[in-house]
């Protein structure tokens, strides 16, 4: 029967230590926002040289972060976040705004929609570089001849091609869906009760005294590319958002 002396269960028991720092690093950041759901993580040697441990340590974390569901490894990309902020579920959802009524009701007037730069807030969540090119839309919906929704949406357009008034006047999901075959994973979401500001009032005929519901999210395609960032404020009467929890 083998033994172990102390010496080397000390050995063993340090170099667990080394492993786990990796991946509290992983946890904590995904906790944080730091590494939101579907980022590209640094690379074995960056953190190794930030977290001050071996190459090989930083392999084994990966590997115990991997197999808890922090991470997944993408042949010839990388190392990408799989768990979203909430750190057991992801939020998958269902629809645009334009599936839950009828078409005949739910008509969309079109106030902007250009080709810009993004934000410093819409590329960081898109994860993207302040140099890339994003469509800029703002649109409202509205049901039987009454303003409801108004969205702030941006998109990049290398993920999401060939955008049209024509597209933005009915869904942009379908469009996504069938016309150019992707798959929409999931969403990080808030949702939050606000005041108008100067916009939302003109074309939502709202006063300071009123409220919305304002959802601001970042959702996924199925390979963790970010593609749209937005904030939808809805008239209180009717909001209903929708979406499932899987486990990932």
């Amino acid at each position: 029967m083998r033994t172990i002396n102390s010496k080397s269960l000390l050995n063993i028991e340090v170099k667990f230590m080394k492993y786990m720092l990796v991946v509290e690093h992983i946890r904590e950041g995904i906790e944080t926002g730091k590494y939101s759901y579907g980022i590209k993580m640094p690379t074995i040697n960056e953190l190794a040289k930030k977290l001050n441990v071996s190459a090989m340590t930083v392999k084994k974390g990966l590997d115990i972060a991997q197999s808890r569901g922090y991470i997944e490894r993408r042949q010839g990309s990388g190392i990408y976040v799989k768990m979203n902020t909430q750190g057991k579920k992801k939020s998958i959802p269902l629809s645009g705004n334009s599936s839950r009524f009828s078409k005949k009701d739910l008509h969309t007037k079109i106030i902007h929609f250009s080709v810009d730069r993004p934000s410093k807030e819409a590329a960081k969540k898109l994860q993207i570089s302040s140099t890339d090119f994003v469509y800029n839309i703002e649109r409202v919906r509205i049901l039987r001849n009454k303003p409801i929704i108004i969205e702030y949406v941006y998109m990049p357009i290398n993920v999401i091609p060939g955008l049209t008034e024509k597209v933005l006047k009915n869904s942009i999901y379908e469009y996504i869906r069938h016309t150019l075959n992707k798959r929409i994973s999931s969403s990080d979401f808030l949702i939050t009760g606000v005041r108008p500001n100067e916009d939302d009032k003109k074309f939502l005929n709202l006063t300071n005294k009123d409220f919305l519901m304002q959802i601001m999210q970042t959702v996924y395609l199925d390979d963790g590319t970010a593609f749209e960032y937005s904030v939808d404020k809805h008239i209180p009467e009717v909001f209903e958002y929708r979406s499932v929890e899987t486990d990932i």
